[in-house]
């Protein structure tokens, strides 16, 4: 209930603030037109761009100065603006240096935002139309919007289309969607690691009120809700997880790795592992949960172990799964599902060892001794989390990650001569 009134009262003070215009804007679905021939703008902490021009000392002057369709290269380093606007159809791409604005390199050249506690790190909206940036390479941090009935204290996103590649949203807070919160929007996040973050509502990631989320080759784990959703909160809402880790998180009240209400969401290859509700009321790794309208989840191909109630479906709810590896000894479920909404287990169920390579240090690849290799039925995904082909045996993996085995022997042909 205190869910369904919060909703509500978001829609009410949209509505107020926005104007009717906003809201036929929101509804009608229009979009902000992009130039034939995008410009690249620059960025580097210290405004030495190595030549390039224009360049610029932080992202919202580069943003506030592009025109919609254009490439914004922002170079490595670290930078501390607060609450930085994304409101034009834009591509914002790190990990460049200031010699080579060519290939980007995140991972040995981080480009990191960081608000350092002082408030929101991305607001992203067009502000009426939609706008349909797209976020690359980025290290997101240091978000903070923990007041009553805040969202996305590492991005927030309203009113717009996003997408996000192979970035890191990590230790950010807020009231809602610790590491990303998103309301009347599309969300597309990809290959990206959502980590560490804290929320009441969604500790990594929260999208409620008409919202629609495609997340593909993610990692959700460690983060923390102090009511419902440790990992994801999806609140009346379209959704479809594919290759996705989904573990080590903890919710205190509901759903401690995913929280679905008022939602229908398709769940592909997904692995769930070790999530917890403290109070161990309901669903510590996935609840399923009606509250005004029904919810339907339908998941295929899953790790879903080491859970005290694994899934919980609630009066008015379906989920429907279809194989499914359940754990065994150290992996089991202390109860596998439970609640009393509709559960169809489907007809391929297995009791064993997920054999994870290293999941104490958040390796959640599984190893040659996996019961989850080749038990999977045809989902229509072709690769795994690391793009890896799927399947590589006689059908595919169970879980985010497909074994890619090595033979036991080499075959060496004759060194044949000819004249």
């Amino acid at each position: 209930m205190t869910s369904k009134l919060f909703t509500r009262f978001n829609l009410l003070v949209v509505l107020a603030l926005g104007g009717l215009l906003t809201a036929i804007t929101i509804l009608l679905g229009a979009t902000v037109p992009v130039q034939a021939n995008p410009n690249t703008l620059y960025v580097t902490p210290d405004g030495d761009c190595g030549g390039a021009s224009p360049c610029y000392t932080t992202i919202q002057a580069a943003v506030d100065a592009a025109n919609s369709g254009d490439v914004i290269k922002v170079a490595t380093g670290i930078y501390t603006s607060v609450n930085t606007q994304i409101n034009k159809t834009l591509t914002i791409q790190g990990g460049y240096t200031t010699t080579n604005w060519t290939v980007p390199y995140p991972i040995t050249q981080p480009t990191t935002l960081d608000a350092q506690g002082q408030g929101r790190v991305l607001f992203i909206s067009g502000g009426g139309p939609w706008i349909t940036p797209t976020i690359e390479g980025l290290r997101i941090t240091g978000g903070s919007r923990p007041g009553m009935l805040e969202y996305g204290g590492g991005v927030y996103i309203e009113s717009a289309e996003a997408t996000f590649n192979t970035c890191q949203i990590f230790s950010n807070t807020a009231w809602f969607g610790g590491g990303l919160g998103g309301r009347y929007s599309s969300v597309t996040l990809n290959s990206s690691t959502v980590v560490s973050n804290a929320a009441k509502f969604g500790g990594g990631l929260l999208l409620d009120t008409d919202s629609d989320a495609t997340l593909n080759g993610n990692i959700v784990s460690f983060n923390k809700a102090t009511s419902n959703g440790g990992g994801v909160f999806l609140g009346n809402a379209d959704a479809t997880l594919c290759n996705t880790i989904i573990a080590d998180n903890q919710a205190n009240v509901k759903g401690g790795g995913l929280h679905v209400a008022d939602s229908t969401v398709r769940l592909l290859h997904t692995t769930f592992a070790r999530n917890m509700v403290i109070s161990d009321s309901a669903g510590s790794g996935i609840l399923v949960e009606r509250y005004s309208v029904r919810t339907r989840v339908w998941m295929t191909n899953t790790i879903l172990v080491s859970h005290t109630v694994g899934i919980s479906v609630t009066t008015g709810a379906t989920a429907t799964l279809e194989s499914t590896l359940w754990g065994r000894g150290a992996w089991a479920n202390g109860v596998d599902w439970g609640g009393f909404g509709d559960l169809i287990t489907g007809t391929h169920n297995y009791w064993d060892d997920p054999a994870f390579v290293n999941p104490d240090d958040g390796n959640y690849h599984i190893s040659a001794n996996s019961a989850a290799i080749d038990k999977g039925v045809n989902a229509g995904v072709v690769t795994d989390i690391d793009g890896q082909a799927r399947p590589f045996g006689t059908a595919p993996d169970l879980g985010a990650d497909e074994y890619e085995y090595t033979w036991p022997y080499q075959l060496y042909l004759p060194l044949v001569l000819r004249n």
